[in-house]
């Protein structure tokens, strides 16, 4: 703690004590009363978040306070920068995507200079997908007078690509989840959406399966024959579910096409902020 006689208060050293200098267990023993334990289990890959469930409630709130303010801190100097490449673009959404265990989606608008503005989540998601709406990116870019932008979104199931067994647009044999039927499933993947997209498809699917009820299928099955599934000949969950992994808006994997209305309303809608951009 050091005096100064500019103002005649406190002021406190953040960086007094160097603590790139100390060893783990030394910084260990900031945080928990058991720095041996933790020290001797951190030489063998000692995870983050064991660290940081052993400490106490109010440990754990002066350790995530300091983390995210050092992550703000990250993303201000950036942000003071001009975006040139995807480099700075990643040197500012870093911090804010790292060791996510859900995958989310976001949008970082530019100024016309080039300059960064504040990031904006769109969506958040599950372990390997997360859906977007377009409008939404439309309007906010609206929002904050953006003239260019980028798009960004991480890959928690360690995916850096598209898997072996798919195309580059995505279209490949559903993997899924332990635990799950596919039925099971579609309906976790529905509660992972945004209300107005998760109305949009639940609307979709019931029309979907009392079409198929009409036809004389009184019960939906989780799997059927995939030359069937793929020419639309028969109804299954497996196809709702392509159908919300891939965010097929207009659920075109169930036989639907884009209604006139929607249409109008598309066209409406882009109309609008392209005379307000």
């Amino acid at each position: 703690m050091k005096r100064t006689n500019k103002n005649a208060g406190v002021q406190l050293s953040l960086f007094e004590n160097d603590y790139r200098d100390r060893t783990n267990k030394e910084l260990i023993a900031e945080l928990t009363d058991n720095p041996d334990q933790v020290a001797e289990e951190w030489e063998w890959n000692y995870s983050m978040e064991r660290l940081y469930n052993s400490l106490t409630p109010k440990h754990r709130r002066i350790a995530a306070a300091a983390v995210e303010l050092y992550k703000r801190r990250e993303i201000g100097r950036s942000r003071s920068k001009c975006i040139r490449t995807s480099e700075d673009i990643a040197r500012i959404m870093r911090p804010l995507l790292t060791d996510l265990e859900i995958e989310e989606f976001w949008l970082l608008p530019l100024s016309h200079g080039g300059g960064a503005m504040k990031p904006i989540r769109i969506s958040t998601g599950s372990i390997d997908q997360t859906s977007v709406d377009v409008r939404i990116i439309m309007r906010k870019l609206v929002e904050v007078s953006a003239t260019q932008f980028a798009v960004i979104h991480n890959h928690p199931s360690g995916n850096r690509y598209t898997e072996n067994d798919r195309t580059t647009l995505g279209n490949y044999k559903v993997n899924l989840p332990e635990g799950h039927t596919y039925e099971s499933y579609a309906k976790f993947l529905l509660q992972t959406m945004p209300p107005y997209l998760a109305e949009h498809y639940t609307a979709k699917i019931k029309k979907f399966l009392a079409w198929w009820e009409k036809e004389g299928v009184t019960s939906i099955p989780d799997y059927a024959d995939m030359r069937d599934e793929a020419k639309r000949k028969v109804p299954s969950w497996r196809r709702i579910c392509k159908v919300l992994l891939k965010n097929d808006y207009w659920c075109k994997g169930l036989s639907f096409a884009q209604t006139k209305r929607e249409l109008e309303k598309q066209v409406e809608m882009i109309t609008r902020y392209t005379n307000e951009l």
